[in-house]
């Protein structure tokens, strides 16, 4: 269990609010006002404010000093121009929201091998650095990291310090579990119907209920789930088929696969809009999600020379950091990783 004295739990919480404040705002500005949720604007900020990040670590590190004063910038712009304030209900679920990462939190244990093999390792390079080319060479696991790496070290502020980077996955994870509940709870209205999204809703948040529970077990693989949960219930709910909603569906795919690369798969959902849809080539590919993918894989390309690592396929072999023969080496591990083979008690 994690332990704070009361100044800095204070702290933490007050940086909880913040966060969670931050993301709202950006999924606000990004989401019409109208259509979605408290839920649906917090989880597109989460998306938002990740695309930042990476954006940023192209020319900046992600200093405490500057993650500091792009979140106090965004919320002072925010209470100064923005005609809509927070309401009262807007303000209660960013403190439930805040109080429940606290206590999720607060379980925690010392069981995160992931964390200590390279994504802790890989965000205290992005706070410091501005994208390094080659550092897979360092560690060849910080050539397949997830964009949560980079949100998690946007979080790194004077408010909560180096605890701050806990704040984004728990974020997450309850709002997404917050967003299924709130999905199920309009069942005790009369008027309303079980339908597929409702029994989706329902069914995940059982799975959530038991099998992501543990803040100790969280992972890049716990945030791509969530996600994938998310946005086939998005695509459930869909009536009319617009441009819009392509958009929208394209963002939470691009960042599906910017968690995992295996997720591309989850591109058959905006695909079937644009068929169905007939959306123009220019307006389907013209867009912000293919411009963050775009820049994620040149990302790639400039920490390990390959767009996806470590597939051989993706990799630019004339560029100086790049050592074809490790690539195949990972990519073989990788595969053993994957059916479980070191976990065989046969040789």
């Amino acid at each position: 269990m994690i332990m704070l004295n009361f100044i800095e739990l204070f702290l933490f919480i007050f940086s909880c609010i913040i966060t969670t404040s931050v993301y709202y705002i950006l999924g606000k500005l990004f989401l019409s006002e109208n259509k979605n949720n408290f839920y649906d604007h917090l989880i597109f900020g989460v998306i938002i404010a990740s695309f930042l990040s990476l954006s940023l670590n192209f020319i900046l590190p992600l200093s405490k000093e500057l993650n500091t004063v792009f979140q106090i910038l965004v919320v002072f712009l925010f209470l100064i121009f923005s005609k809509k304030k927070f309401t009262s209900s807007e303000i209660k679920k960013i403190l439930i929201i805040s109080i429940s990462i606290l206590i999720l939190i607060s379980f925690d244990t010392e069981n995160r091998p992931d964390a200590y093999l390279y994504h802790l390792p890989y965000s205290q390079i992005i706070n410091e650095h501005k994208i390094i080319p080659g550092i897979s060479n360092l560690h060849f696991r910080f050539g397949h990291v997830s964009i949560f790496q980079y949100l998690s070290s946007f979080n790194y502020t004077f408010f909560s310090g180096l605890n701050g980077l806990l704040i984004p996955s728990a974020l997450f994870c309850i709002t997404i579990f917050l967003y299924f509940l709130n999905d199920l709870s309009s069942l005790f209205k009369k008027s309303s119907k079980i339908s597929y999204g409702k029994l989706f809703s329902f069914l995940i948040f059982i799975y959530i209920c038991l099998r992501i529970n543990r803040y100790s077990e969280f992972g890049n693989d716990a945030m791509s789930h969530l996600t994938v949960f998310y946005l086939v219930s998005k695509f459930i709910y869909l009536k009319n088929f617009k441009l819009k909603d392509y958009k929208e569906i394209l963002l939470l795919c691009v960042f599906s696969f910017l968690n995992k690369s295996f997720l591309i798969f989850t591109f058959i959902f905006p695909g079937y809009i644009f068929f169905k849809k007939k959306i123009s080539l220019a307006k389907a590919i013209f867009n912000l999600p293919i411009l963050i993918i775009s820049l994620w894989l040149i990302k790639n390309i400039l920490v390990s020379g390959c767009a996806i690592y470590p597939i051989k396929i993706t990799c630019i072999a004339s560029l100086k950091w790049v050592n074809i023969q490790d690539v195949r080496n990972e990519a073989i591990k990788a595969e053993a990783w994957a059916k479980g083979w070191p976990e065989r008690k046969e040789g």
